[in-house]
């Protein structure tokens, strides 16, 4: 038998922005990472999260003030998602060896990057 528990978070207003600044500070950077792994593959590179996310920690970061005041583990764990992604669109191993452009090409094309 599992047992479970259910809890509800009971926030305030300034709670309910910060939650919200960082979600979607989640979506932009993972939107960020899906473009540029689908530019990258198109180029004819071996695209990888880590790869990535050091480029975008160094030079597309500080362009963005605003990412700053936000917490760092927001855009890491935006890196990690997008890896699991890649790894379940592509069911490749973690090698950073895309198998499947086809599936890339149709997810960065649907306007979500």
């Amino acid at each position: 038998m599992l047992l479970g528990f259910k809890t509800k978070l009971k926030l305030n207003n300034r709670q309910k922005t910060i939650m919200a600044k960082h979600a979607g500070y989640s979506r932009w950077v993972f939107n960020w990472g899906l473009k540029a792994w689908s530019v990258t593959y198109k180029e004819g590179l071996k695209p990888t999260a880590n790869k990535l996310k050091k480029f975008y920690t160094n030079y597309v970061k500080p362009h963005y003030i605003w990412q700053s005041q936000l917490s760092s583990r927001v855009y890491q764990y935006a890196f990690v998602d997008l890896d699991n992604a890649t790894v379940l669109a592509c069911g490749q191993r973690r090698t950073g060896r895309a198998t499947c452009g086809r599936v890339l090409k149709s997810v960065a094309a649907d306007g979500s990057g």
